[in-house]
């Protein structure tokens, strides 16, 4: 029982080093000039990753207010240069309810991070 909670408490530290990569990689996107961020993943993945760091409510306005997922999801899309789906938590909603959940950026980055001998903790999207 005790491996049980010990894995499962490691999976816990992995999946927030995940969501804590994601954050990171969405500021970084978003502090770039409209049209000069470089985004080598799918639509999809940014999306996802849109939504999950929206959930966590991380990133903020100069007032503080945590940005919604539409508003994140605008100055994502404009800073590299893509228009962004018309409704974008419809894209969520079909993400979240796919059959496949293994497909999805979390899963898949933690699969990489398993196998990355370069830097366990923050394997490059680029190889998601």
């Amino acid at each position: 029982m005790e491996d049980y909670i010990q894995q499962q408490q490691c999976r816990g530290r992995e999946r927030e080093a995940a969501l804590s990569y994601f954050d990171q990689e969405l500021r970084r996107i978003l502090d770039s000039e409209p049209g000069q961020a470089v985004w080598h993943g799918t639509q999809r993945d940014l999306v996802e990753m849109i939504a999950l760091v929206a959930a966590r409510r991380t990133i903020c306005d100069e007032r503080g207010v945590p940005l919604s997922m539409n508003r994140l999801g605008e100055r994502a899309f404009r800073a590299i240069g893509r228009t962004m789906p018309h409704h974008l938590s419809k894209v969520v909603y079909r993400i979240r309810n796919r059959m496949d959940h293994s497909l999805g950026i979390v899963e898949r980055w933690l699969r990489l991070n398993h196998q990355s001998t370069d830097n366990p903790i923050y394997p490059s999207y680029h190889n998601l």
